[in-house]
């Protein structure tokens, strides 16, 4: 089976470029979370907030 140069750079780059890939997702998916984890504390904060003071606070 012949391969042009580009076809073979393509297939030994594969690997890595999956790699980097499902790297990349992986670190979307955790600063995600911690959005979500720290949207849940500011809201949590602004909660007790209103309770202590009485004040509704518009967020």
């Amino acid at each position: 089976m012949k391969v042009n140069p580009s076809e073979k750079e393509s297939l030994i780059l594969k690997p890595y470029y999956n790699q980097l890939a499902s790297q990349f997702h992986l670190l979307i998916l955790k600063q995600s979370q911690i959005h979500q984890r720290l949207k849940t504390k500011t809201h949590k904060s602004i909660f007790e907030l209103e309770l202590k003071t009485g004040f509704e606070i518009h967020h």
